[in-house]
């Protein structure tokens, strides 16, 4: 973890912060040689987004902050640009108790376990530098989409009216009729200046349409506003005074019933009513509505006659027509563009998706070729490898005969060990965890495969002797740090004391 800590990591301080408890806030000096220079640095545990540029002395002389710590990193161990932090790089490939990508054995591409599958995606085209074959696909489809969402949104507020189809239809049929009209006036407007009377009398003639339809709705509403006054005045069941005098003629008649039928008379009469009384007001409210719509009509024809030898009403007309005009045209505008963005996003989006799918496909083919290397080096020529598949927002890693819990590991090492052949990841941490669920033999045969590389690789390994004289013999010889009840990493023991 301390590893992790010297390469801009934090997940030290949160998970291991007994150490912090029990030593107080400490620093680490660590230096790096590169070309033949040697650099040195100290990172805190009080301050640790700050790390400190050291002299030989480790005298802090510069302070850096994390980005710019990792950004140095970054230019020093990757030879290309690559679209990728160097966090985002190594953290993945960093396996260390007790960070999530430790266990989580069938998702190797998932730093975090809640991490969504579409960024561990994004992440693997990164390490292997294709990003920028689709960056500018991808750049395209974020900014239609951009544009879709704008008008959306103009939409939603009704900053430009959304139509139908069908009121699409309809505008390019008015605005025909209009541009007809329009015309006519353009071309013999010598015409209209002599006789202003042509045009009011088509102005008159639409307002005095309108009013007739508004006549045909008003009168079957006064019927049916006169029916239900009438049914209102009139009391038509049966009152107590009329039930005596039916007892003078029948003395045996059943009092009781009579009453019972009075009752129900009552209720349902006042039933009624109430419907009645809703009906009425209903049709008030109509009328109303009906008969200020007429009124206005009248004034408009009223004033359409004051003009009749006016030029100004020509002017209206003309003003008229085209207001409506750029009302429709807008309204067809923006139907026709909202139709255009959804064609030109989904086309940007399926070439995305034809190349995101292509670079996915190289990628996939190497390392699936390069995990069944290193399988047929460690267990043989008949092994079956497991596979990596990748889609576009998901991906599988998994063999199929072999479910095991030692067996995952294993392949979970595998491909880590496939990632660091195939692309430029600098480093690779593996701690214990990892190992104690494989055969002894196969991490023997590990000790081989990362002794392949001439890039740094972090390894912790618990008793080295159950793993073959071989390899301990060179684990021995290439360890760094070894640790024990005696050799401790601290100079103070606190989970002993705890413990006891």
């Amino acid at each position: 973890m301390i590893i992790d800590f010297v390469f801009g990591g934090d997940t030290f301080l949160e998970t291991n912060s007994d150490a912090i408890t029990a030593l107080g806030h400490h620093f680490y000096e660590f230096s790096f040689l590169f070309d033949g220079a040697v650099t040195r640095f100290r990172r805190d545990t009080q301050n640790p987004t700050i790390v400190f540029k050291c002299a030989d002395d480790y005298q802090p002389v510069q302070e850096l902050n994390l980005r710019s710590y990792t950004s140095w990193l970054k230019e020093k161990y990757l030879t290309k640009g690559h679209d990728i932090s160097f966090r985002a790089m190594v953290g993945l490939f960093s396996r260390i108790w007790p960070k999530s990508n430790v266990t989580n054995v069938r998702h190797p591409l998932h730093a975090v376990a809640n991490q969504a599958a579409s960024d561990c995606i994004s992440t693997i085209i990164k390490i292997f530098d294709r990003y920028n074959e689709i960056d500018s696909a991808s750049a395209a489809v974020t900014g239609k989409d951009s544009e879709k969402k704008a008008l959306n949104t103009a939409f939603k507020y009704s900053i430009v009216e959304r139509i139908s189809k069908t009121q699409y239809s309809k505008n390019v049929v008015d605005l025909s009729v209009i541009q007809k009209e329009v015309d006519v006036i353009k071309n013999d407007i010598a015409k209209f200046s002599l006789n202003i009377r042509e045009v009011v009398d088509r102005d008159l003639l639409d307002l005095k349409s309108q009013k007739d339809e508004l006549l045909a709705k008003k009168l079957p509403l006064q019927a049916n506003l006169q029916r239900t006054q009438r049914n209102l005045k009139e009391n038509k069941f049966i009152k107590s005074a009329q039930f005596e005098s039916l007892r003078d003629f029948f003395p045996s008649v059943n009092a009781e019933r009579i009453a019972g039928i009075e009752l129900f008379h009552s209720s349902l009469a006042s039933v009624l009513k109430k419907e009645l009384q809703e009906n009425q007001r209903s049709l008030f409210a109509q009328l109303e509505t009906i008969d200020t719509a007429i009124s206005e009509i009248d004034t408009r024809i009223s004033e359409r006659l004051k003009n009749y030898d006016n030029p100004v009403a020509l002017i209206e007309r003309v003003s008229s027509l085209s207001q409506k005009w750029n009302k429709l045209r807008r309204e067809n505008e923006y139907y026709t563009k909202r139709g255009d963005l959804d064609r030109e996003l989904s086309d940007l989006m399926v070439e995305l998706s034809n190349i995101k799918t292509s670079v996915l496909n190289d990628i996939q083919a190497l390392i699936n070729e390069e995990i069944a290397k290193i399988v047929k080096r460690i267990y043989g020529e008949e092994s079956k490898a497991p596979h990596l598949t990748l889609h576009e927002t998901n991906y599988s890693y998994q063999v199929t005969d072999d479910t095991g819990t030692g067996k995952a590991y294993s392949n979970l090492v595998v491909f880590d060990l496939a990632i660091f052949e195939l692309s430029d990841l600098p480093i690779l941490i593996h701690d214990s965890p990892l190992f104690k669920n494989v055969e002894n033999t196969t991490v023997a045969k590990f000790i081989s495969e990362y002794e392949r590389f001439a890039k740094q690789s972090f390894i912790s390994l618990d008793e080295i002797d159950k793993y073959g004289t071989a390899a301990a013999a060179r684990l021995s010889a290439l360890s760094v740090l070894k640790l024990d009840y005696t050799n401790v990493l601290y100079n103070k023991v606190w989970r002993r004391q705890e413990a006891n």
